[in-house]
């Protein structure tokens, strides 16, 4: 009969440890991740869709209303002074330009990053704005008007320093 003497406590056991250390390990991961996301919220998609059954269908109809009034404008932004220039142009002779559009500067990962600049008609479709905050990494640029009937939209990418043609089609 073996002695009790040269038997070690079942916590000092190295098979036990090598049993638990993985299960342990995974517990801890797992409830970082449970945690992280639940109080990190990545509101990213700044797009219309619909649920259709089971589907998700994307909402085409203020960029298809783009389309049919010939929608397409210029936006360039100046990182030095801060100041956006805007211009809307329509193929359709009788386009009534909106005295006031709104160009949304969404970052493509950080809802907190999503910038709303109101820009005031000074002629025509030449429209002007001031950006509030300095821009940094890629971002989608949305023009529309305040009643959001329609919307043309483009990728911006720096430098920011050349101009970027907005058009009414869908993000990739």
């Amino acid at each position: 009969m073996p002695s009790v003497e040269g038997v070690k406590p079942w916590y000092r056991q190295p098979w036990l440890w090598f049993v638990l250390t993985p299960v342990m390990a995974s517990m801890v991961v797992g409830s970082s991740f449970a945690i992280i996301s639940a109080y990190t919220f990545d509101g990213v998609v700044k797009d219309e869709y619909r649920i259709a059954a089971k589907d998700t269908l994307a909402v085409t109809a203020k960029t298809d209303k783009a389309q049919s009034l010939g929608l397409h404008a210029t936006v360039k932004l100046d990182d030095m002074t801060g100041e956006i220039v805007a211009d809307l142009q329509s193929t359709q002779i009788s386009f009534d330009y909106p005295q006031t559009l709104l160009l949304d500067i969404v970052h493509p990962t950080d809802q907190h990053g999503d910038l709303l600049q109101p820009l005031r008609q000074v002629a025509g479709g030449h429209y002007i704005g001031q950006l509030g905050h300095t821009l940094l990494g890629k971002r989608y640029l949305v023009l529309h008007p305040q009643d959001d009937s329609w919307r043309v939209q483009a990728e911006l990418h720096p430098p920011y320093t050349k101009p970027v043609t907005l058009t009414p089609q869908r993000f990739n």
